[in-house]
């Protein structure tokens, strides 16, 4: 399982993902939009969805998806990422663990 960590108030960033199939083969992303979709544990709906940048060509897997601020909580969350074609295909890279931190200074 992939793990990304975030800082709660962090801005103006991109993160950047390479996709392969389960066959460790680099996904055609070409024609795509991808979706970073989050999910705090024990809830049942999306905290948040950043839409990723439009990928005309994209043979070598990678996408990036651009993040204005991060706005969750400090804690743990589930999160997929949701690729949609222009023909109407959706691939879904699922159980991404999400780990947001509080910024510095810290209260204790």
């Amino acid at each position: 399982m992939t793990q990304l960590v975030l800082v709660k108030g962090d801005a103006n960033f991109n993160l950047k993902f390479t996709i392969y199939d389960q066959d460790d083969t680099l996904v055609d992303l070409s024609n795509s939009i991808p979706y970073l979709k989050i999910q705090k544990y024990g809830e049942s709906t999306v905290a948040v969805t950043y839409t990723g940048n439009s990928i005309s060509t994209g043979t070598a897997g990678q996408c990036t998806i651009p993040v204005s601020t991060v706005s969750l909580d400090e804690g743990d969350y589930i999160a997929e990422i949701e690729i949609v074609y222009s023909t109407g295909k959706i691939l879904t890279v699922p159980d991404i663990e999400v780990l947001v931190k509080e910024q510095l200074p810290k209260s204790w």
